[in-house]
């Protein structure tokens, strides 16, 4: 009860993202409204409420899926303003896309899934901020090869993940 008042936001919202009548946690709509910062502030009161099966536990499969489609989500609001906004937002929808026609297939998303996504995401994110934004006298722009070449030397992590982006 103490704590009630500094934790009473996380109830608020967890009450606002059940939907239907058998009050079903909208997971996707709780991270989206908890913001940046996550769950990380709630950690006491969200076991809590997984103690009483209301919600599920933290590190659970669906909870990491919700917290990491939030990250891309994140990603593409941060990028709106940037100049690579609209190219980000075009690579999301064909992954999503992607994604989808595994899903209609029957296959497992295992090739897509959020995870993997989220890492898809952050690749190109820092791929096309190393390009650098693109100069009016960019018509003797280097070959995206050689981009992808001296981005593979600077990032070698990446290496993997940004090979979907530049196909």
């Amino acid at each position: 009860m103490l704590k009630l008042k500094k934790h009473l936001p996380l109830f608020q919202l967890v009450d606002r993202s059940c939907r239907g009548d058998a009050g079903t946690l909208d997971l996707d709509a709780l991270f989206m409204a908890l913001g940046p910062g996550g769950l990380a502030p709630f950690g006491k009161p969200w076991r809590a409420l997984s103690d009483l099966g209301r919600v599920p536990p933290m590190g659970a499969k669906p909870l990491d899926d919700a917290r990491c489609m939030e990250r891309c989500r994140e990603m593409l609001r941060a990028a709106e303003k940037c100049w690579y906004g609209p190219t980000l937002e075009g690579y999301w929808t064909h992954l999503l896309r992607k994604k989808d026609a595994q899903v209609a297939k029957g296959w497992e998303t295992a090739g897509f899934a959020p995870r993997t996504l989220a890492t898809y995401m952050k690749a190109a994110v820092q791929f096309l901020q190393f390009m650098g934004e693109p100069q009016a006298e960019d018509t003797k722009r280097m070959p995206l090869s050689r981009w992808s070449r001296e981005f593979y030397n600077a990032y070698p992590g990446y290496t993997a993940s940004i090979q979907a982006f530049v196909k």
